[in-house]
């Protein structure tokens, strides 16, 4: 069932520079609606969005350039303006169309300052496959988000290939369930000269129990700049007003119907709930150095987690779960 497309081409640092100058340069030309797209974009109009927004996107010939796919406008709150968090999970075929692809390379948010829009791109800067899809959160970064007791962006500067979270929702709280995201360069609109640290690893999470805090860490062992930034969603205790939240823990059982898979049995969530919309992050269980995706298995009415490069779901690998 699940295919993987070959990426065409690559893209050097400084050609992706290039091709986002000269993406933002042709995109102010545009006209949409009888409104220019330029630096009084109306997303600034009246301040940030104080919402939250949950949607598929899917990268097209019109939305995607080089390495990244721009989101679409007509999914994202009124006033989206770069101050946003946001989470993605990659989904295969949520359409039922047997049409998708996957793409297996580290990936993360990024605004464009010139259109002022939001992009999910790869960060090692491989070219971004047509016709990919995302399961995309958006929110307010702070506590007064949906289904969550903390959202905030995590600065890396440490040095090493582990950075540590301070958080009060956190800190002292192993079984807390996290939602991480890389951001390229997260809250920096309005200034000329742009902080934007690559991160082209794969990441997970792990709880230091020694020092009692939880952390963010790349899979790879390599090290993490020195400014590289996650977005951090820290899920509220479960009910049945907010997003469910829940470790997977792969077993023979449920990697059997599909090796590459750990499949979700939850009746009250997933099951049977093909519209569901599916985010996981890496817990620490040994390294897991691909890209987790998640596919709705039609022959169990489950949904499962799995290695998007195609290789063996190992037993015991774990995945932090949040269901919106």
């Amino acid at each position: 069932m699940l295919r993987l497309s070959q990426v065409p081409f690559s893209v050097s640092m400084f050609g992706r520079l290039l091709l986002r100058v000269g993406v933002g340069f042709g995109l102010a030309l545009l006209i949409a609606g009888g409104t220019l797209y330029s630096g009084t974009h109306h997303a600034f109009a009246g301040g940030c969005a104080n919402s939250t927004a949950t949607f598929v996107h899917t990268a097209t010939p019109t939305n995607t350039f080089g390495d990244y796919t721009f989101l679409d406008e007509s999914s994202l709150p009124a006033l989206a303006c770069g101050q946003e968090v946001l989470f993605a999970t990659p989904v295969f075929d949520p359409s039922g169309d047997s049409f998708g692809t996957m793409d297996n390379h580290p990936f993360g948010f990024w605004f464009d300052l010139n259109v002022h829009r939001w992009a999910i791109f790869n960060e090692d800067g491989t070219a971004m496959p047509l016709n990919v899809t995302f399961y995309v959160h958006m929110t307010p970064p702070g506590t007064s988000s949906p289904g969550a007791s903390s959202v905030f962006v995590q600065t890396a500067t440490e040095g090493g290939y582990i950075t540590y979270l301070n958080d009060p929702t956190l800190n002292g709280n192993p079984s807390a369930q996290l939602l991480v995201t890389q951001n390229l360069n997260y809250g920096h609109i309005g200034i000329t000269s742009v902080r934007s640290v690559y991160d082209p690893h794969e990441i997970g999470i792990w709880y230091d129990s020694f020092a009692g805090k939880w952390t963010i860490y790349n899979e790879d062992l390599a090290a993490i700049p020195t400014g590289a930034e996650f977005d951090v969603l820290v899920a509220a205790p479960p009910s049945i007003f907010v997003p469910q939240s829940f470790t997977q823990t792969a077993t023979t059982f449920n990697t059997s119907y599909a090796p590459t898979s750990t499949c979700i049995t939850n009746s009250l969530l997933t099951n049977g709930n093909s519209l569901a919309f599916v985010f996981v992050t890496h817990l620490y269980s040994g390294y897991f150095t691909d890209v987790p995706g998640v596919w709705y298995a039609d022959a169990l009415q489950e949904w499962c987690i799995f290695d998007i490069s195609h290789n063996t779901m190992p037993v015991g690998a774990q995945f932090s779960v949040l269901i919106f």
